[in-house]
């Protein structure tokens, strides 16, 4: 077996130190360097020859503007991920600080509802001053009227009329 001459490969994709297309096209390259060697050993059952890892080599040269695209769709891709996730995560932190705040709200305003409410006693009892008060406007009202259509003396002389004849009780010698 002769010896190989060394790969240039990660000189061509990767530009600089931190050149992180390159270095993500360069593990795209590997990726695709172990792919090709195992489908290699899978149809012969022996190790890529040394001219098959030639052949393989020149192809990734002629290549090396697909794998930078190829590295920078992958980087893209990751990165919109990474911002819809990001986006979701401040969201649902966002959903939950509204709903805890809400809670706390209305907790607050039932509470404050709480005790300016009045009593059941209290309603009733104001339920029942309320039809007095209203039943002695009315009556007034109707006394009102009636001693303008009558006047005052017919309106006390309709009055005894309609109780009629009193009788007085027996006196106690």
């Amino acid at each position: 077996m002769s010896p190989r001459s060394p790969n240039l490969i990660y000189r061509e994709l990767v530009e600089a130190p931190d050149d992180f297309i390159g270095l993500v096209a360069y593990g795209i390259y590997k990726r695709r360097k172990i792919e090709f060697i195992q489908g290699v050993v899978t149809q012969t059952g022996d190790a890529p020859s040394d001219q098959q890892i030639e052949t393989f080599h020149l192809s990734c040269k002629a290549n090396i503007p697909g794998y930078r695209t190829e590295a920078t769709a992958v980087i893209q891709s990751f990165l919109e991920q990474y911002s819809i996730d990001e986006i979701d995560n401040y969201k649902r932190k966002l959903e939950d600080e509204f709903s805890n705040r809400q809670d706390i709200l209305q907790a607050e305003f039932e509470n404050k509802l709480e005790r300016i409410k009045p009593s059941a006693f209290a309603n009733i009892f104001q339920g029942a001053i309320g039809s007095f008060v209203f039943t002695i406007a009315v009556g007034l009202i109707v006394v009102f009227i009636l001693g303008f259509r009558i006047g005052l003396g017919g309106l006390v002389e309709e009055f005894l009329k309609t109780l009629g004849p009193m009788k007085l009780p027996p006196t106690i010698p």
